[in-house]
């Protein structure tokens, strides 16, 4: 059988033809969207986090709106403003978006809960609900005492 000559050896072209298809495969691929169960973003050195307790007073309509839910919470003593200082924050009735893989589908409005929360004020979305821990229905919260400022945001 007569033999073909070959003017570049066969394993150097072969190499560069397939490395080329990975990088090629690998370089048209876009970025997956962060998967909603790997939970929520560490925070920034400069975040604050906070805990909270209170009842929920709504939960998502379940439409496609807006995935946040409100809870009345106790006064928040040691929470600090966009400038870092301590300015506390009365018992109101406040909005919590919450964080990527957070679910609070099992919230009911009346729940009694603790809700961390984390305060970025530099990020598009200055505070979300991180975590809720429902409570015992018979725990006891200061609900009523001290000042209010329902509808007000921190």
């Amino acid at each position: 059988m007569p033999q073909i000559p070959l003017s570049l050896p066969v394993f150097p072209v072969f190499f560069v033809f397939a490395t080329a298809a990975v990088l090629s495969t690998g370089c048209s691929e876009r970025p997956s969207a962060p998967d909603a169960s790997e939970g929520p973003a560490p925070p920034s050195a400069d975040a604050e986090v906070y805990h909270v307790r209170g009842v929920v007073a709504q939960v998502p309509r379940g439409d496609g709106g807006p995935s946040e839910f409100q809870v009345r919470h106790e006064e928040i003593p040691d929470f600090k403003d966009q400038d870092g200082q301590e300015v506390g924050m009365p018992i109101m009735t406040m909005p919590f978006p919450v964080a990527r893989g957070l679910d609070i589908s099992e919230l009911q409005v009346g729940d009694k809960v603790e809700v961390t929360f984390v305060v970025e004020w530099n990020a598009d979305d200055p505070w979300q609900a991180t975590a809720v821990q429902t409570l015992p229905a018979d725990t006891e919260l200061s609900l009523g005492e001290g000042p209010t400022d329902d509808g007000a945001s921190p």
